[in-house]
């Protein structure tokens, strides 16, 4: 049983490494960093290059520009609270684990192993969904042998 829990807290330290370098470099980017990542330069140029040079036109791809801009802004704010909540799942992954291995309570792995169940709360993604399969057949198999043997 400490095996595939073993592996499983692994895979879970990897993906909160992973996760924490990329939501600090995200967190970066986004509020610290003084480079337009967007480029609305660039964009404003080719609207300019495509549309009619006619009244108004300036106008209307600065309004195209500024709604891109701020599309693009949103995005990278969910992008950032999507790579935290993930953060936030493997380290509840890597607590449960760390408990278990502790304490030897089945219940944390058991945990554990259902959440590695499911691709976007697994640890390493999809990584552990094997491990955590394995981790349900071997507490399965162990209550079994509880059951049978009760006097050891």
């Amino acid at each position: 049983m400490k095996t595939p829990a073993s592996i499983l807290l692994i895979i879970s330290l990897l993906g909160l490494i992973i996760f924490g370098i990329a939501s600090a470099d995200t967190i970066h980017t986004q509020f610290f960093s003084s480079t337009d990542s967007f480029g609305k330069a660039e964009l404003m140029q080719e609207c300019r290059k495509r549309g009619e040079n006619g009244p108004g036109a300036v106008e209307t791809c600065t309004l195209i520009v500024e709604r891109a801009a701020s599309e693009y802004r949103h995005g990278q704010r969910l992008y950032l609270a999507t790579e935290l909540l993930l953060c936030l799942i493997q380290l509840l992954h890597t607590i449960s684990l760390v408990a278990f291995l502790r304490n030897g309570s089945v219940k944390h792995l058991r945990r554990s192993a259902i959440w590695s169940l499911i691709p976007g709360t697994s640890p390493g993604l999809v990584l552990g969904i094997p491990f955590g399969i394995w981790a349900l057949f071997s507490l399965k198999r162990n209550s079994r042998v509880i059951v049978s043997n009760p006097e050891s």
